[in-house]
């Protein structure tokens, strides 16, 4: 079940549904949602508009994202030590950089980042 998020609160609203320490992760610092997928404890978090500049990610967006991206993908586990960075150091990263760290889906990982990186790029001029 995906419940949205309405303007006024970034949690969902309905049946007085408590949000999970995770999902507070997922909040950027302007207050918004990160546009991140969160699942637990049989409630799954949708993403609003706008996301969070890949730029400004923490660790724990990061690692969210990660984990987000082996759910939809169905990417082998990829161990957290590897990507112990925030965003502006995943900016750094080349193509062969993630494939060191994740030879199997290094190339998904970095063509999602870039596209993220581009909308928001886009979205600021």
């Amino acid at each position: 079940m995906i419940l949205p998020l309405t303007p006024a609160s970034p949690f969902p609203s309905n049946r007085g549904a408590v949000p999970s320490m995770s999902s507070w992760l997922q909040l950027g610092p302007s207050g918004h949602h990160s546009g991140l997928v969160v699942e637990g404890r049989g409630l799954q978090v949708a993403a609003a508009q706008p996301t969070v500049d890949p730029r400004s990610w923490s660790r724990e967006h990061v690692s969210l994202w990660l984990h987000q991206m082996q759910a939809q993908h169905g990417l082998p586990h990829v161990p957290a030590d590897r990507f112990l960075m925030n965003g502006k150091a995943l900016c750094l990263m080349t193509v062969d950089m993630f494939l060191g760290r994740v030879p199997l889906g290094g190339k998904l990982l970095y063509k999602d980042f870039q596209l993220r990186l581009g909308r928001a790029m886009h979205s600021c001029s």
